[in-house]
């Protein structure tokens, strides 16, 4: 599978994703109860294409440590940041955009750590990104939803942050060995057990 079809895939399935995250939220469903089903059920998935991959779980001591801090800088305080900011926004699209814009805070970071390329259109992108975001963050609260409050922004931005942290310190993994199925696994497992 190529990564545009991986990429589209992961759109689609994340769109109906957040849709049902709000409807939980709406139900009043606990955040707990959402994360875990939203970040635990997906290790069945990794262990099973893990085993028919015949991929090695075993880790080192320094690796594990390194992806239980990832876990809760990059997974658990954004995705709860994430869905409480989805609850609390006008619309969860408001949410998503800010804290999903985080491709921009990677991208610096890259070119920074990693020596990245900074291309013309990457810039024009990022720019684009940086202008809606601010759009959407200076639109109105709908006052009749009993459930928007203000801090639906400041919860977005902390994930807009914990999640660029994730996708360095993930690229940063990949440098010093740790194989994906040993990230996703074990990320899956440390972050439902917070």
């Amino acid at each position: 599978m190529n990564w545009i079809l991986a990429s589209l895939i992961m759109f689609v399935s994340s769109v109906f994703l957040y849709v049902l995250v709000r409807k939980a939220a709406l139900l009043q469903i606990p955040t707990e109860i959402v994360n875990l089903a939203f970040l635990g059920l997906p290790i069945f998935l990794y262990s099973t294409l893990a085993i028919q991959n015949h991929a090695n779980l075993s880790i080192r001591p320094s690796h594990l440590l390194f992806i239980l801090g990832l876990t809760l800088i990059g997974s658990y305080i954004p995705n709860v940041t994430s869905l409480k900011s989805i609850k609390y926004a006008p619309n969860p699209g408001y949410s998503l955009i800010i804290s999903k814009s985080y491709v921009v805070f990677t991208t610096l970071v890259a070119i920074l750590l990693f020596h990245s390329v900074l291309t013309l259109q990457a810039t024009i992108a990022i720019v684009i990104i940086v202008v809606f975001s601010f759009l959407i963050a200076q639109g109105k609260n709908n006052t009749q939803n009993k459930l928007v409050k203000p801090i639906w922004l400041p919860l977005s931005l902390v994930s807009f942050f914990g999640w660029g942290l994730l996708s360095i310190g993930t690229k940063y993994a990949f440098s010093i060995g740790i194989t994906i199925y040993q990230r996703l696994i074990y990320l899956s497992i440390f972050v439902t057990t917070f």
